[in-house]
């Protein structure tokens, strides 16, 4: 997720983090390059954060959000997504959407929470953002989920749009909103200019989130899931032209994760893929595996193994990177790892509880 537009936060950023008074005539020293890393925070409590991981001078600073606005990050952040100058946060304890704007990390409004139950996720289209809400408890009844049609302009939701079956990751492609579905084996379609809704049957388990290639194709993650078995787990192939599931990859450990869990590299011939399990004593522990997009298969050896907390991945375009997102734990720091494509750690960072998405700063 690439947002150039956070150069004009970078030229602010000086200002909220310098230890002394500057003159107001005196123009701030642009950083390089960072990342904010948004966390989910603890299982007990609805407030999440953000960090801000300073890649130049390797530094980090945790509860950002909270230094810029002088209150906690609350609702759990879900998900979070720039827009059109805004950064937006699906809340999901506090069943709400808010934004702050790109260029100062400040709320200035109030947060949206008129027909919005545990938003999911969200994908941006025109004066609009398609938001998926699994409407309640999803998992006891299927029927609950719903797209909110948010307009960014009057920061209302106009519509929603029926989804059933738990709706999580969004991405648009050819004209239709496809839809993940984390409670039944379907893939939810909506055709954006009649809002008609239909779906790609036989999937071979549930979904979760997506991937699109330079064609407009969908790389689909299938997941393993306690509500659902998978009959085959892995990656799916959606033609986006045909809207038919052309081909699926096996991967038997796919996470089942709600974050980040996977991730092209610069010329999208590999997606780096979070997979692991849980032991007797529910500790998570994992790995990365590599899909090869060109052979259509993963490759015979992960590139790492063994890692206790992996929560998600993000393959950074400029330095070549591979970010592991790391929750050793629902009530301490996470850790931010960078490894190379060789699988060699390169530097770490702590975050705040959970890390689970990475905003790209340039």
């Amino acid at each position: 997720m690439k947002m150039k537009k956070y150069l004009v936060l970078f030229l602010a950023l000086p200002f909220l983090l310098a230890s002394c008074e500057k003159e107001e005539n005196e123009t701030p020293e642009a950083k390089i390059t960072g990342h904010y890393v948004l966390n989910y925070g603890s299982y007990s409590s609805s407030v999440g954060s953000l960090s801000y991981i300073d890649l130049e001078n390797s530094t980090v600073q945790n509860e950002i959000y909270k230094a810029v606005n002088g209150v906690d990050m609350s609702g759990k952040p879900q998900y979070a997504y720039e827009y059109q100058g805004d950064i937006y946060f699906m809340g999901n304890a506090v069943d709400e959407i808010y934004f702050v704007e790109a260029s100062s990390l400040e709320q200035t409004s109030n947060g949206v929470s008129t027909d919005i139950i545990k938003p999911r996720f969200c994908v941006g289209e025109g004066n609009y953002l398609y938001i998926s809400c699994w409407g309640g408890d999803v998992w006891g009844d299927t029927s609950l989920g719903y797209i909110a049609k948010y307009n960014v302009t009057t920061n209302e939701v106009e519509k929603t749009i029926d989804m059933p079956g738990g709706p999580e990751g969004l991405v648009i492609a050819n004209g239709t909103l496809f839809c993940a579905l984390n409670y039944d084996t379907k893939i939810g379609m909506i055709d954006l200019e009649t809002e008609e809704v239909s779906f790609i049957e036989g999937v071979p388990g549930v979904s979760s989130y997506f991937l699109k290639d330079d064609e407009g194709n969908l790389f689909v993650s299938i997941p393993d899931t306690y509500s659902i078995s998978a009959t085959t787990a892995g990656l799916g192939y959606i033609n986006t032209t045909t809207k038919t599931l052309e081909a699926t990859y096996e991967l038997s450990s796919i996470t089942s994760n709600y974050s980040s869990i996977m991730s092209f590299n610069k010329d999208k011939s590999k997606i780096y893929v979070v997979g692991g399990s849980y032991d007797s004593f529910y500790n998570y522990s994992g790995g990365i595996y590599v899909f090869d997009t060109e052979l259509k298969s993963f490759e015979s050896e992960p590139l790492l193994t063994g890692v206790s907390g992996i929560n998600g991945v993000y393959f950074n375009k400029q330095t070549e990177l591979v970010y592991v997102m790391v929750s050793q734990s629902t009530t301490a720091n996470g850790l931010l790892s960078f490894y190379n494509t060789n699988g060699e750690l390169q530097e770490e960072f702590s975050t705040g509880i959970a890390p689970s998405w990475i905003l790209d700063v340039e």
